[in-house]
């Protein structure tokens, strides 16, 4: 538009200068200053447009200006929010105690509200495998080694199952002239902490017939079991007591080998009476 005015404008100075000199005629000097016009118009209005383009462009600038300090807000703002997270993670992690491996938590040690700090024991927890602890006179201390196996009767289950010497105790109890044994048991989920169970251990291929000191009747000088039948009655039966060992008393003479008797509550337990198991 500014290169059609200059043009026009060279164009009606040459044409007024003619026509004024009388070297150019009324028709052309007309013409040249329409022109003239016509590129002013469109100079003023191409102007216009820049004018208004500029306008427009400064308030788009100004438009991106306010939305990257709405976006600094914002990253301050996401920058915050994530500082408080990371704070609340690390509250929360501060506030879980984990323990070192699976198990069951078989007691609580605090109360709620009470402080916890290090070294105070919280829980109580327990998992396999289990081990069932008993004690053994010095004699057998060189006939049992690590790894055999044994027999282990659990009373509260009524199940009998094998078990491995896993520990023994190098040191005699000056006092019971016993050593402590420690014999694992097999995985079981009915075993919980502080059952009792009967272990057997070999007595050097001599077998012998044990049973439960509360099996025995004793009258000054009569020791005696209930022998059950196979139609449930009992039999007193006189026996001779040997040895005993961890609350199992050997039987001399009197009992054969696979007879069922009478362990539990002989005091209710007459001659001749009919006998039916606890449950």
């Amino acid at each position: 538009a500014k290169a059609r005015y200059d043009l026009a404008k060279t164009s009606f100075d040459r044409i007024k200068s003619l026509y004024e000199s009388q070297a150019a005629s009324k028709q052309e000097y007309d013409e040249a200053n329409t022109n003239l016009i016509t590129a002013q118009a469109a100079l003023d209005k191409a102007q216009a447009s820049v004018e208004y383009a500029k306008a427009t462009l400064n308030q788009a600038q100004h438009a991106v200006d306010l939305a990257k300090s709405k976006i600094s807000e914002t990253q301050a703002q996401v920058g915050q929010a994530n500082a408080s997270y990371e704070s609340a993670n690390v509250s929360v992690e501060d506030a879980t105690v984990r323990a070192p491996f699976d198990g069951m938590v078989i007691d609580t040690l605090v109360h709620v509200g009470d402080m916890a700090s290090p070294g105070t024991a919280l829980v109580r927890i327990e998992r396999a495998p289990y081990f069932l602890e008993t004690y053994l006179d010095e004699r057998k201390q060189n006939e049992i080694h690590i790894g055999d196996a044994v027999p282990v009767m659990i009373g509260a289950l009524n199940r009998t199952m094998t078990g491995t010497i896993a520990e023994m105790t190098p040191h005699i109890d000056p006092t019971s002239r016993k050593f402590r044994v420690k014999v694992a048991l097999s995985p079981s989920t009915d075993i919980i902490s502080g059952m009792f169970g009967i272990v057997a251990f070999s007595d050097g291929g001599e077998r012998s017939i044990f049973v439960p000191d509360s099996a025995i009747i004793r009258w000054t000088q009569f020791t005696g079991v209930y022998v059950v039948d196979e139609q449930g009655i009992a039999h007193l039966r006189f026996v001779n007591i040997g040895r005993d060992q961890d609350h199992m008393s050997e039987i001399l003479s009197g009992l054969n080998d696979g007879e069922q008797i009478v362990v539990s509550s002989i005091d209710k337990v007459v001659d001749k009476a009919k006998v039916v198991e606890e449950k």
